[in-house]
């Protein structure tokens, strides 16, 4: 394995644990809007419904032996990859290596 190889797993892996760092926040960002409407009166209950449509494809819902959504799976893959492939270092002079796991 070269050094470029191990670079471009290693950037890859960071592109992945990006992407599970922004669904976890977009399941916030969800959630508090379904308390919102929720919250409030009026005519929320379309928006509401279509909201609950899109957690139902982001969220893993509550309850045993539920279907898991995307994001525990990114996590797992991402952990996965980190582990095989190796870690960041900092070497000296501010340099950065990759080291194989």
């Amino acid at each position: 394995m070269t050094d470029a190889d191990l670079r471009e797993q290693f950037e890859h892996n960071m592109r992945v644990r990006d992407l599970v760092s922004e669904a976890n926040k977009l399941v916030v960002r969800v959630r508090a809007a379904q308390a919102s409407l929720r919250d409030s009166a009026g005519g929320a209950g379309d928006k509401l419904s279509k909201l609950n449509e899109l957690a139902s494809h982001l969220i893993t819902p509550s309850i045993r032996y539920s279907k898991p959504d995307t994001r525990p799976i990114m996590s797992h893959v991402a952990q996965a990859m980190l582990a095989k492939y190796g870690s960041l270092t900092s070497g000296g002079s501010g340099t950065v290596r990759l080291m194989r796991a």
